[in-house]
């Protein structure tokens, strides 16, 4: 078992153990307040200011109130458990609690009157109420808990700090933080970076926005789905065109110089690629970039362009990526306003 395994047990083990303290501690709070309120119901049932009845009598008007509340209590409980509304059981808890309140503080204001026990009318009755409220308030957190976990909840809560202060950058971090509500990221940078991301594409052309969202994933899907979401609609028709039809906008003073072999020009005729499956050789480089990611390197994507039947020099693989990424600094650029 590793460091890390090993520490997670740990973490999953404290856990638990927190919760059956917490399980524990909620269950002795709840019901303290209502063996509370119980003493004085009893008292209540049987003095001739409330209902006048025998003690064994008493203790019935104590089932018929604080019992019953406390059974609809567990129901709620239980409904909670299994993710369900407690609809009727959540009304009545209230309804008996309600009922018990009232009883306590009438015996409560007639002790008062008697220079006997001065607070008991307003102790006595609050207790009646205080484990249902404490009760709706747990399980108002552990449903939100719960619906988070089955992921039938949005959670994103992103703190951006400083940047909240007028000069610093209030416009857009409100606009990243309406961002971050409405698509739950989490992550204030992420949250940040879409907005600046939607800014860009506003001052892009078709084309050009189609091209910015195929260097992030090459799935016509998500590439149409990524621009929807930042508030650019293109039609399938335009996607297939640009990706079609896109090629590379440099030259051949973009390429690496090496010493050994000479650097020259290849000609296209040097390449065998099927024109059935890229439509040109940038096109099939691009492709290889996207695939291994930005970080890969001149021999991976060589690699893997030859066990797709796609054979290149290293020069014109390291033009490309070096236009893809002049091409990212200068969206940088112009979303931080430096250019």
């Amino acid at each position: 078992m590793t460091n890390l395994e090993s520490s997670r047990e740990t973490m999953g083990k404290g856990r638990k153990a927190l919760a059956i303290f917490i399980g524990i501690a909620l269950t002795t709070v709840i019901v303290a307040p209502i063996s509370l309120s119980s003493t004085d119901l009893v008292k209540w049932a049987t003095d001739i200011h409330g209902l006048g009845m025998t003690p064994a009598l008493g203790w019935i008007v104590f089932v018929a109130l604080d019992m019953a509340a406390a059974t609809c209590v567990g129901m709620v409980t239980y409904s909670a458990w299994r993710g369900e509304s407690a609809q009727t059981f959540h009304v009545l808890t209230w309804l008996f609690a309600g009922g018990s309140a009232w009883a306590n503080y009438r015996h409560g204001i007639v002790l008062r009157d008697m220079g006997k026990a001065r607070d008991a009318w307003w102790f006595f009755s609050s207790m009646s109420l205080a484990g249902p409220l404490l009760l709706d308030v747990v399980l108002a957190r552990v449903k939100r808990w719960m619906r988070e976990q089955a992921q039938t909840q949005m959670v994103a809560k992103p703190k951006f700090g400083s940047r909240w202060i007028p000069g610093v950058a209030f416009r857009e971090t409100l606009q990243a933080w309406a961002t971050a509500k409405r698509e739950n990221i989490a992550r204030p940078a992420d949250a940040i970076a879409h907005v600046r991301e939607v800014k860009a594409l506003k001052g892009m052309s078709e084309t050009d926005a189609i091209q910015y969202a195929h260097t992030r994933d090459t799935d016509v899907h998500v590439l149409r789905t990524w621009l929807m979401a930042r508030g650019v609609t293109v039609s399938q028709s335009a996607i297939n065109e640009t990706l079609v039809n896109t090629s590379l906008n440099g030259n051949e003073s973009d390429y690496e110089p090496d010493p050994d072999p000479p650097a020259a020009a290849i000609p296209e005729s040097h390449v065998d690629i099927p024109t059935n499956v890229y439509p040109s050789k940038r096109a099939a480089i691009r492709e290889g970039l996207s695939a291994l990611g930005a970080n890969a390197s001149i021999p991976q994507v060589m690699a893997w362009l030859e066990s797709r039947g796609v054979s290149v020099d290293r020069r014109e693989i390291y033009a490309v990526r070096k236009k893809a990424q002049e091409k990212s600094r200068d969206l940088l650029r112009v979303v931080d306003g430096k250019s």
